[in-house]
């Protein structure tokens, strides 16, 4: 393992950021494997046409995902959903970037509306406030339970 790698690797741990970290060394396992530079730019530059081709037709995510198959809600997608809300909103990468009043109410808001439309209604925000709210106290006992995931 050269020094670049090494001190990659040790900046992950250090930032206690394992998952990356392991991705890292899986992708420095399959180096001769991952793509070319070229092809690299010619993947972005593909996906910038189709944006592109999206957009002079009037095709939306929402016309797209609406015609696939059915898709499991999962904490991880919801969190990428608001990923490029907050990007779009406010210009943020991550969701730590939030501020600490106004804009997690701007954006618990626009959840709730999404999945309002589809007939989904969105439990309370965690606070202090609501603690003993009957579905927060579901919510902890059903993640206590081990249930199959077919």
């Amino acid at each position: 393992m050269d020094s670049d790698v090494k001190q990659k690797l040790l900046t992950f741990l250090e930032a206690g950021k394992t998952a990356e970290a392991i991705q890292f060394i899986k992708l420095v396992k399959v180096k001769g494997k991952t793509r070319t530079q070229a092809q690299n730019s010619s993947y972005w530059l593909w996906l910038s046409m189709i944006e592109k081709e999206a957009e002079n037709q009037g095709v939306t995510w929402d016309r797209i995902v609406a015609n696939t198959h059915q898709l499991r809600v999962t904490s991880e997608n919801l969190h990428e959903a608001i990923k490029q809300l907050i990007r779009a909103l406010w210009g943020h990468t991550s969701t730590t970037q939030l501020e600490k009043t106004g804009q997690i109410e701007i954006v618990e808001q626009h959840v709730a509306e999404l999945l309002g439309k589809v007939g989904l209604e969105v439990p309370p925000w965690p606070s202090e406030e609501n603690k003993g709210n009957d579905t927060l106290e579901a919510m902890k006992i059903r993640e206590k339970l081990d249930y199959p995931s077919n």
